[in-house]
């Protein structure tokens, strides 16, 4: 991350958490609907898409997490948690999360945990299992096969005490190391995620250091050391048990790091173990066992060895009566299915599923019985205990998001789980939603239009005010950053769940909060997990604080408790809040009516420090709220609701305070102990309109109680201006009654002052006069006045009208609020707005994106629409404005318009009429968007690498091109080429010249089509074309035209030609020749998949011809390639169905005909056409790749058989033919490696073709070294045939020269080949090299070859390749000349 960057986030982190909200909030929609699509019905192949997309999704917010993570590591926003944790329990849970990752990679994974690891640790787990799983992880992907082993130590001894862990993998040649690995990681391999960098700085952030060793001689890949303290030693299983102390095991296991581990845990448990790798084995020592009176107790095999049904079958444990004793235990892999596919008839007292842990291996070691029983390595979930035997919870929940993907999810997840729910968009329409209906539960997104989440939430908590039930208000947000936690709990927010939500973690949440398992609001939410964190409550929550706390004034009085001087200081303390509370409280209103956040925080932080002074908590926390709230949500409907709260706790302190000078009772500073009649009764009144009547007739005040009574209204009084003042200023009145005419009252002068105060400016003023004298009536009104009522009152006339006031007063408020609402949007909106009339006359404009100097001039300047737009633009608006008023509907078009910069600027035009008479006109920029469209359409159409079109574009061009040939009867015709040998370039000289290399050749590619143009042209013939990459080096053209083929005829040998011409690239100068294959329609194909596929055959045929040409399709190209495709087919099948065997044909020695090797010769027993010989499949199962699992199936099947050949005591040295292709597999190495440490040295013999070593490759070369250290022998097979530089023998790691059989065919025919023969015969005895000479049918060429010096021989003149099974104990039948004598060699 640049400096910049760091800087930026480390100021604020509102571009992070951006950023995380924009992700996270689309993610949402993958992940959740992925997991409730997982829950419905689905077949097979339903299931398997379903799978993948959530897996993918949830790679996704991995790889956003990682992004996260780095960001606020390296700007510091991260603090270190220290808390105590179950070490192995951590360490086992993290195994289970990526035990998934590795078995969908191949890999088998186990953990290794030291018998002195501590029971609990000091530190953050999180963190902790955060770099452990992100390294594994990673680790998985670099890792093509083997095992993976995560070893754990404790280092009591280093200061401070430590944690070890080391990664090891059992095939150090299956890892792939990340570049530039100098002792750490420093950065990722191709296609790793981030989680190797980022596991490196948990490390460090956590005070340790990660260190690779990409040349551990052990196998360990990554050794890492963290600093923690241990709590509690308290031992977890590692000590022996006593119920097993003194056992036996037997461990039936491939060779490897896993079985070792599954040793040391058997041994650590107190029992007796030993390890063997067959069934067949495993069988004889447990019979063995049980002849010599110590038997086995427990029999743990791993379901990875193959033929576990002669040894776990029904039938098995009936013939074994050893077997039925044993405690079976089977350790199976995670994958669903398994038992129903291939464990069904295996009977085992206990499955344990991989990676198996101590706790399950101990849990199923020392159960009773012999019942089949499944252990999971880690305890599945439970199904909430809040949930009704239906399955539902029964909630109506309100869900608050802006995002329509999201609501869709959020509603589904909710249905699942029984709950009702409603949608809405923005904070507004909850807090409208929550006056309508009831809800159990809130889910408000935090980031939202109009107004947000923390609004929101504020506003509700204000409106509970001192309500008992609280309702739950959960913060549902894309947010991951530190920090939004708390401001979640400052607006009043009662959890926290980030997206992408699961539907665990929702249920989990609706069991916390659900009303079912809380018998009332609001009370302590239980310990939740760290992903689902509890809030405490916002300035909202003011009813959980009490009124008056006694702790401040105790500490006063116990300045000096011996005396009456303590009581006096706390008297004066409540008659100063007594008298400074009017003016203080009167400034927060004020504050809040004229929505001056400024202002609001200084009067309501005074009044804060006065009441805390006294210990009046609530009202303190209130103002502490009320000073922290943004000037941009002081709008006048939440000032309102603001002042309603402060008035209500204003009331109850006020009481409370005044309660303690007079020695009152404590009921009044906490009115929850109250009877419920009077909070009742007062909340009634605070609910009632407050109608405030100034006149200076005492008598006026029980008239009024008296004949008002029953019109439900809050009546106040005040016999002069000051009073009425100091009333106003405790609480805003809805209507004021004043009389004009009271004595002591200068009554205009009051209504004027009325009138003007804030927040009374839309507040109905009756004004009561003594007349009906018309100069003061219109006086009154100048003053302010809404109404006026004449003496002497006629009370029912006064009721009827000061209900119709305050209907009109509320009917205008709502008025003036929807009036500040719509301007508030319309101020949101980007986009230019005008009003206009029927001749185009400008009556209103908001000039927002208009272009030029129209966005600055004032309103008052603007007349006409060419006041703001070119006269271009407005005859073009004007022209639709018409018909826009006839149809009173919307019209839409596009205008474009040059700006001050001289730019071309394109607008989206739309009229909307209003009524016969004006139209609304909405223009909106989209320059910008019409930029991104055509980058986007680049993207998605554009092959990045060569500029030229990409499969998508391609594919596209050719379904219209086919369509309109088959429309007009016409041609097209495809051409589809690759680079020959391409592959050699990129593994020689790196793939940045291959690159280099694919670009030139898409020019060259395009210079020809562009001169055929030309050509074409001057012919009078025209064509259209599409040149594309389909990938990687596979290139194709469009021809369409009716001159089709003889276009693509002439393009073909212009582009044979340039790529003729060598290539000059990055100081190389190669030669890449091309092959074509045409098909032409409607001849070859009139769909876009055959004529593709038949240009692909034609391509082939090209390459078969020797490359450097090009084919046109045709019929006996499709039938041979539907051969080649059936042969795949039935090889797969072979695959799958075991249908491969191996014969042994002898190689003896020249001088004593004696049996010396075996060479291991592939047949195919194919069910249609019987036993096949490897040339009639073996070029396509190279082609095809399925040559890499036929290799590890014959290396699998020569150990197995040497196994056995040992067993019976008659070991034979066997050849193994590898092919070029099997060098590329990385699981070869290991899989010789295993091959040769299980056999003496000299036993195996690998016979590679001289072309593979004369290429000189230095890695293969040294892997070849490698094994030979191993104890095997390297031959070049088939020597002679090839284009051998006979200097370079004598470099190479061989052992053995085999003649071919072409040489020896001519024995006896052709001098000049015994001449050849001769020359390789001496030529190996010079640099010590074995000889042996293939294919020798005649006893004429045997004695050739013995003359000359060949060392040994074999071929049909003394045995046909023959099955294992045909040889005799003493290694071979008795062979005669006469039964191979005249015998065809084919």
């Amino acid at each position: 991350m640049n400096s910049s960057t760091s800087h930026t986030l480390a100021a604020g982190s509102s571009p992070l958490a951006d950023l995380s909200h924009a992700l996270h909030t689309q993610l949402n929609g993958v992940l959740g609907m992925s997991e409730l699509l997982l829950g419905t019905r689905l077949d097979a192949e339903q299931r398997g898409y379903a799978e993948t997309l959530n897996h993918a999704g949830q790679r996704l917010q991995g790889v956003i997490r990682d992004v996260l993570d780095l960001a606020r590591l390296e700007t510091g926003q991260i603090q270190l948690a220290s808390r105590e944790f179950d070490l192995m329990g951590t360490i086992d849970a993290v195994l289970d999360s990526v035990a998934d990752r590795a078995e969908h990679a191949g890999l088998e994974l186990a953990a290794d945990l030291a018998p002195n690891l501590p029971y609990r640790v000091l530190g953050d787990r999180g963190r902790f299992e955060r770099f452990l799983s992100h390294l594994i992880a990673d680790l998985i992907d670099l890792t093509a096969s083997g095992e993976l082993v995560v070893r754990v130590a404790w280092t009591p001894e280093s200061t401070p005490s430590c944690l070890r862990v080391e990664i090891r993998a059992s095939q150090m040649g299956a890892f792939q190391f990340p570049p530039g690995v100098d002792g750490a990681w420093t950065g990722c391999a191709v296609g790793a995620g981030l989680g190797l960098i980022v596991a490196r700085a948990w490390v460090e952030h956590l005070g340790g250091r990660l260190v690779s060793e990409p040349e551990s001689p052990d196998g360990v890949l990554v050794r890492i050391e963290v600093p923690l303290t241990a709590v509690a030693h308290k031992p977890l299983g590692s000590h022996p048990h006593a119920a097993l102390a003194g056992r036996r095991a037997l461990l039936v296991a491939p060779d490897g790091l896993v079985a070792e581990v599954c040793k040391t845990r058997l041994s650590e448990l107190g029992l007796t173990a030993t390890h063997t790798t067959e069934p067949e084995a495993a069988r004889l020592t447990v019979r063995a066992a049980a002849d010599a009176q110590a038997p086995l107790s427990v029999l743990l095999v791993d379901a990875r060895v193959k033929g576990l049904e002669h040894l776990l079958s029904e039938q098995s444990l009936q013939a074994e009566p050893a077997l039925a004793l044993l405690k079976r235990l089977l350790m199976v892999p995670r994958r669903i299915g398994w038992r129903d596919d291939q464990a069904a008839a295996l009977a085992v007292t206990a499955e344990l599923t991989k990676p198996v842990t101590q706790h399950a291996l101990l849990a199923a070691l020392t159960g009773a019985g012999h019942d089949a029983i499944s252990i999971a390595s880690w305890p599945e979930e439970r199904p909430p205990a809040a949930l009704s035997q239906s399955g539902g919870f029964g909630l109506r929940v309100l869900v608050a998001d802006d995002n329509a993907i999201n609501q869709d999810t959020v509603a589904a997840m909710l249905a699942s789980l029984g709950c009702q729910s409603r949608l809405v968009f923005d904070g507004q329409s909850a807090i409208e939603a929550l006056s309508e209906e009831r809800f159990d539960l809130v889910l408000m997104d935090c980031k939202m239009p109009l107004m947000d989440g923390y609004e929101a939430a504020r506003r509700i908590r204000l409106q509970e005010g001192d309500r008992r039930a609280r309702l739950p208000i959960i913060a549902l947000t894309a947010h991951a950053m530190e920090g939004d936690q708390a401001r979640c709990q400052a607006a009043g927010m009662d959890d926290y769940l980030t997206k992408p939500l699961s539907r665990r973690a929702l249920r989990a949440m609706l069991e916390r909060w659900s009303a079912k398992r809380t018998a009332h609001w609001p009370s302590a939410p239980e310990p939740v997990a760290e992903t689902v964190r509890p809030l405490s409550t916002g300035i909202g929550a003011v009813s959980e604080w009490p009124i008056l706390d006694p702790g401040p004034l105790a500490s006063v009085r116990a300045l000096d408790p011996d005396s009456s001087a303590g009581e006096a200081l706390v008297a004066r303390l409540i008659d100063g809040f007594l008298d400074a509370e009017p003016a203080l409280s009167a400034a927060v209103r004020v504050a809040l009516e004229s929505c001056q956040s400024a202002a609001l925080s200084e009067a309501a932080r005074a009044l804060s420090a006065s009441a805390a002074t006294l210990g009046a908590v609530r009202l303190a926390q209130l103002c502490e709220g009320l000073a922290q709230i943004p000037e941009s949500a002081l709008t006048p409907r939440m000032s309102r609701e603001a002042i309603a709260a402060l008035e209500s706790v204003l009331t109850q302190s006020r009481a409370a305070v005044e309660s303690l000078a007079t020695g009152g009772s404590d009921a009044a500073i906490n009115p929850s102990r109250q009877p419920p009649e009077s909070v009742q009764a007062a909340s009634a009144d605070d609910l009632r309109p407050q109608v405030l009547i100034i006149d200076a007739d005492p008598a006026l005040e029980s008239n009024a109680r008296s004949m008002l009574d029953g019109c439900d209204l809050h009546l106040v009084f005040a016999q002069d201006d000051r009073r009425a003042l100091e009333s106003i200023a405790r609480e805003r009145p809805d209507l004021i009654v004043l009389d004009l005419m009271a004595p002591g009252l200068n009554g205009y002068a009051l209504c004027h002052q009325l009138r003007h105060s804030p927040g009374l400016e839309l507040t109905p003023i009756l004004a009561v006069t003594g007349g009906e004298d018309l100069n003061v009536i219109e006086r009154a009104y100048q003053a302010g006045a809404t109404d006026f009522q004449v003496k002497p009152l006629n009370w029912l006339l006064l009721m009827h009208r000061i209900r119709y006031l305050l209907r009109g007063q509320s009917t205008l408020a709502a008025l003036h609020q929807s009036e500040a609402s719509q301007s508030a949007l319309i101020a949101a909106i980007p986009d230019a707005l005008l009003r206009l009339d029927s001749q185009g006359r400008v009556l209103q404009f908001k000039a927002g994106w208009l272009p030029g100097q129209a966005r600055s001039r004032p309103e008052s300047s603007v007349s006409l629409l060419s006041d703001l737009l070119p006269e271009s633009a407005c005859a073009v608006i004007r022209r639709e404005l018409g018909a826009t008023l006839v149809e009173h509907g919307v019209r839409e078009l596009e205008i474009e318009v040059t700006d001050e910069h001289g730019e071309v600027r394109v607008f989206e035009a739309r009229l909307i009429a209003i009524d016969a008479e004006q139209v609304i006109l909405l223009l909106r920029d989209m320059t910008e968007r019409q930029r991104r469209q055509r980058v986007i359409q680049q993207l998605a159409y554009q092959d990045s690498l060569t500029g030229l079109a990409n499969r998508r574009r391609f594919n596209l061009d050719l379904a219209q091109a086919l369509s309109r040939v088959r429309r007009r009867d016409d041609r097209l015709a495809l051409l589809c080429l690759d680079l020959d040998r391409f592959k050699r370039v990129n593994d020689s000289l790196g793939h940045g010249i291959g690159d280099e290399l694919l670009r030139t050749a898409a020019q060259r590619l395009q210079d020809t089509v562009d001169e055929a143009g030309v050509m074409f042209k001057a012919e009078g013939i025209g064509f259209a074309s599409t040149i594309a990459r389909l990938g990687g080096d596979e290139l194709a053209v469009i021809f369409k035209g009716r001159d089709a083929e003889r276009i693509a005829m002439r393009v073909a040998d212009g582009i044979l030609g340039k790529f003729r011409e060598p290539f000059q690239l990055g100081g190389h100068s190669l030669v890449c020749t091309a092959s074509i294959g045409i098909a032409l329609s409607p001849d070859d194909g009139e769909t876009p998949e055959i004529l593709l596929k038949h240009a692909d055959t034609a391509l082939y045929a090209a390459k078969l011809k020797g490359r450097d040409t090009y084919r046109f399709f045709t019929a006996a190209m499709g039938e041979r390639a539907r051969r080649r495709l059936d042969t795949e087919a039935r090889l797969r099948r072979a695959l799958d169905q075991d249908e491969f065997r191996l014969h042994y044909q002898p190689i003896l020695d020249t001088r004593t005909r004696a049996p010396i090797a075996l060479e291991a010769l592939l047949r195919w027993e194919d069910r249609d056409q019987g036993l096949l010989a490897p040339e009639h499949f073996l070029q396509v199962a190279d082609e095809s790749g399925l040559i890499l699992p036929i290799g590890v199936w014959v290396i699998s099947e020569v150990g197995r058989q040497l196994a056995h050949w040992s067993h019976q005591g008659c070991l034979q040295s066997v050849a193994i033919n590898l092919s070029n292709a099997q060098f590329g597999d990385r699981g070869l190495i290991e899989r010789l490696f295993r091959l040769a440490r299980a056999c003496p040295p000299g036993t195996i013999e690998l016979e590679v073709t001289e072309s593979l070593l004369l290429a000189r490759d230095a890695r293969l070369l040294d892997t070849l070294a490698r094994l030979r250290k191993q104890g095997m022998r390297v031959a070049i097979d088939d020597f002679g045939t090839g284009y051998s530089s006979l200097a370079l023998l004598k470099h190479l790691p061989i052992d053995t020269l085999k003649i071919d059989r072409s040489f020896v065919r001519e024995i006896g025919r052709e001098p000049t080949t015994e001449l050849l023969i001769r020359t390789i015969v001496d030529m190996g005895h010079g640099l010590g090299l074995r000889l042996v000479a293939e294919g020798v049918e005649t006893e004429e060429q045997l004695a050739f070859l013995v003359r000359e010096g060949c060392h040994a021989v074999q071929g049909f003149l003394f045995q046909h390749p023959i099955p294992a099974a045909e040889f005799v104990s003493d290694g071979f039948l008795a062979i005669t000349q006469h039964d191979t004598l005249g015998q065809d060699s084919r």
